[in-house]
């Protein structure tokens, strides 16, 4: 039996993974972890390899490609897919996982060969996107009150949306000296579009509007830029209140040998962290069940990281205010 290549695209970014005949999964994982630890920025990796022991099982796993490698092309057929890169590397794959945000889906970043049905398509257009942005600008001292109860500042302006919501970082960052405005949507694109200068004099007038025009300027300001980030495109999804449920099934289902996971895909907890990690459990589970249906490798030590290694059950207490989440 041949070797099953199986690639991840996240974020655009291309993590390949090429797993020999009758080993395990496991031995790369650490490999991945380094990855994740690292960052993509400046960090490549090519045809490395880990030798590990899984019980009397020795295991060889080749992480191939390099990272970051944009894709920009995802091609699909009967039998696998083959993935392209920015830079023209070809990558071909019994199955491959696309991670990307439900932004970066709705862009033209990403071509899908042929095209994926109008089903999908309408599915990934219907799904809200949320552009949430904090902008924060540090201060030589405080001049604002804090304490209890004294966190959260809102101001009134005939513009809706504009840096109505303010929080001071006091409480939780004695000495930062730092406030952060909250905007999201159609003040979020305004502001990304503009520059550093531009929103931090739109800030400070807002806030002599509050606090007086002798308070000193800012410092620093970061302003993120989620929505033009070609990588993101914005923040996270969000699907209406009173949602039709197929719609978020279509979002996830899979076409043919490609799989879909991320936020966008949880149907209990999109836009939140902990729901793009169910989610990745989630579409891994089914991709194992896809490749059991297909005979394409031995897959006992694959089914056994997923019985000990991944959390059959998270708490998730605190302030989200669930109190479990089963899988």
């Amino acid at each position: 039996m041949g070797p099953l290549v199986v690639v991840v695209v996240w974020r655009t970014l291309l993590v390949a993974m090429h797993v020999e005949e009758d080993v395990s999964i496991k031995g790369c994982l650490s490999q991945l972890s380094q990855i994740s630890k690292q960052g993509t920025k400046g960090y490549r990796l090519t045809e490395q390899h880990k030798l590990a022991r899984v019980g009397k099982t020795p295991t060889y796993v080749s992480v191939i490609g390099s990272v970051p490698e944009v894709v920009r092309e995802i091609q699909h057929w009967g039998s696998g897919v083959r993935v392209i890169t920015e830079d023209d590397c070809v990558y071909e794959a019994n199955y491959v996982i696309v991670s990307v945000s439900i932004g970066v889906l709705q862009s033209d970043l990403v071509a899908f060969n042929p095209p994926l049905p109008r089903w999908k398509l309408e599915a990934i257009q219907k799904c809200d996107v949320i552009v949430y942005t904090k902008i924060f600008l540090k201060f030589p001292y405080q001049f604002w009150p804090s304490g209890p109860g004294k966190e959260f500042f809102i101001y009134a302006h005939d513009r809706r949306g504009y840096y109505t919501f303010w929080q001071q970082m006091e409480n939780t960052y004695p000495g930062s000296n730092i406030l952060s405005v909250t905007l999201t949507n159609g003040e979020s694109k305004r502001v990304e579009a503009q520059s550093n200068e531009d929103t931090l004099k739109e800030a400070m007038e807002v806030l002599r509007d509050m606090f007086g025009p002798n308070i000193p300027d800012a410092i620093d300001i970061l302003v993120p830029r989620w929505w033009n980030n070609r990588f993101q495109r914005g923040s996270y999804s969000n699907h209406p209140i009173i949602s039709n449920l197929q719609l978020v099934r279509d979002v996830k289902a899979p076409v043919g040998r490609i799989f879909f996971t991320g936020e966008h895909t949880s149907d209990r907890f999109n836009g939140y962290v902990h729901g793009a990690y169910l989610a990745g459990i989630d579409s891994s589970k089914e991709l194992l069940e896809e490749m059991r249906k297909s005979q394409t490798l031995f897959l006992k030590p694959l089914l056994a990281l997923t019985e000990s290694n991944i959390p059959r059950q998270l708490y998730l207490t605190g302030k989200l205010r669930v109190a479990d989440a089963k899988l």
